[in-house]
């Protein structure tokens, strides 16, 4: 799978995009976006990372 990522390469157009910086996440928004980034390790790093436990 190939992504772009997507930003400023100089601070002219950092600066062009002021709007950007003005953004701010409700604590649910911040929990939801948190949960989907959150993966289960697969075996045996769960198991390894878990003392033990594969949860």
């Amino acid at each position: 799978m190939t992504a772009s990522i997507v930003g400023a390469r100089t601070m002219e157009q950092f600066a062009s995009h002021p709007a950007v910086v003005d953004w701010e996440l409700e604590s649910s928004q911040v929990k939801r976006l948190t949960g989907a980034a959150r993966r289960r390790l697969p075996c045996p790093y769960g198991f390894q990372k878990g003392g033990g436990s594969d949860d």
